[in-house]
């Protein structure tokens, strides 16, 4: 197939996909909110100019780029900022704010994350240590979701975190368990995991990942000890053992969401576009189209995560600004693309983590990022992404290298929870603009 004739292909498929399928929004439209405008009560009087404008706007309401989602304005919670329930002015910030939809509990701490676990236990078939990089085996630090103390986010007070901010979640169920668990069938015992927190959760969520960045080898999961693992699985995951291993939570989900019932979607984890850099892994190259060889149509949604910026570079402004079109884009054409490469259906597209990497002169807590926070919206609205969740509410200052839209506590002179230009910028953005 030549270049001209494949693309014409993709096209076609795109075309169809629009008429026909659920496209890149599908469910995430299921319950539109009309945005309301709220007339002030109080205003000034100025008088009106006398000299001719010298900018002219023209709007023609005929023309609609895209229905958008209500959902692009989501963050992403985690376990180590608090119960947050219990520090009202972060919950009054976060209220405020109103992200629509928050994610839990990462993040890398997904994969290690046990919901049901009282305080220091875990389930008897995990290791103490796993394996990393370096090869060496790390003790790892596994996280209780049952564990209710005011420092970290228990999955009850996450619940309630949710009522009181009036948002819904959308949760990240712990898939690396599935490769490092040393029972006799790790993938249906995590898989039976999952299922068990679809029950408890008892139709609150609609939205559910299988894992957090699997291809990555920062992950828990991506290497295992293989003389401890009892069903045969290789030392270093794929993405055809990620579609195999998807397929089993999908349908203990499922089936657990049906006992109760509930309708969810689940989606999959993808690599965000096609890996070219040198430094990506050969088996981050091939991920999505191994995925595919072995889940097929199975995903409900796509899931991509995008830092916008080179990593760790000291990126001046320009660059940081005009990433907020190019990435947004360049990811959703590279979906459509893979859809079609893959004869696949194209399914709705959520951003479930975003930021920009750019550090060195403390971009991430400045200004400059809260304008790229505001073009990426739009830009999530005209290319018709269902859903996004920006990592994260709060983190650790870092000498200004600190993705948290909150301070932590541990920025020099600023008052804990105090917020960081991002929040403005991205709380007027949804107050004048919303469908």
């Amino acid at each position: 197939m030549n270049i001209k004739t494949r693309w014409c292909f993709v096209a076609l498929f795109f075309i169809c996909n629009c008429l026909y399928g659920q496209g890149t929004q599908g469910f995430f439209l299921n319950e539109p909110q009309d945005k309301k405008a709220e007339i002030p009560k109080s205003f000034l009087n100025y008088t009106e100019p006398l000299s001719p404008a010298t900018v002219e706007v023209n709007i023609d309401y005929n023309k609609v780029l895209a229905t958008v989602s209500k959902y692009l304005y989501g963050n992403n919670a985690n376990p180590y900022m608090t119960n947050i329930i219990s520090q009202p002015a972060l919950l009054d910030g976060i209220k405020t704010l109103a992200p629509q939809v928050i994610r839990y509990p990462g993040g890398n701490i997904s994969n290690v994350f046990f919901w049901n676990a009282a305080p220091g236990q875990k389930p008897h078939d995990v290791p103490d240590t796993l394996i990393y990089p370096n090869k060496k085996p790390r003790r790892e630090k596994f996280w209780d979701g049952m564990n209710e103390s005011a420092n970290t986010l228990s999955v009850n007070n996450y619940y309630a975190m949710l009522k009181q901010t009036n948002s819904t979640g959308i949760i990240c169920v712990n898939y690396g368990y599935a490769r490092y668990g040393t029972g006799s069938h790790p993938v249906q015992t995590a898989a039976h995991l999952a299922a068990d927190w679809v029950r408890y959760d008892k139709g609150r969520t609609k939205f559910w990942e299988i894992g957090n960045e699997n291809y990555g080898n920062w992950q828990a999961g991506y290497q295992i000890d293989t003389t401890k693992n009892k069903d045969k699985q290789p030392r270093y995951i794929n993405g055809v053992i990620y579609g195999e291993q998807f397929k089993v939570f999908a349908d203990s989900m499922k089936a657990a969401a049906k006992q109760i019932g509930a309708e969810i979607h689940i989606g999959a984890v993808l690599v965000e576009t096609l890996r070219e850099k040198s430094w990506a892994a050969s088996m981050e190259k091939t991920w999505d189209n191994d995925f595919f060889k072995t889940a097929g149509n199975a995903a409900d949604f796509f899931i991509v995560h995008c830092y916008y910026t080179p990593y760790e570079q000291n990126s001046p402004a320009a660059l940081i600004l005009n990433t907020a079109t190019t990435e947004t884009e360049k990811m959703m054409a590279y979906m459509h693309q893979l859809s079609a490469d893959n004869h696949i259906d194209l399914k709705p597209i959520a951003l479930t983590e975003w930021n920009i990497f750019a550090e060195g002169s403390k971009q991430m807590c400045s200004y400059i990022n809260g304008m790229h926070a505001t073009i990426v919206l739009g830009e999530l609205a005209k290319n018709k992404y269902g859903m996004a969740s920006r990592w994260d509410l709060a983190n650790g200052y870092n000498n200004g290298n600190d993705h948290g839209m909150f301070n932590h506590g541990d920025e020099p002179g600023v008052p804990v929870w105090y917020p960081r230009p991002a929040y403005y910028y991205m709380y007027y953005f949804q107050k004048f603009f919303w469908r």
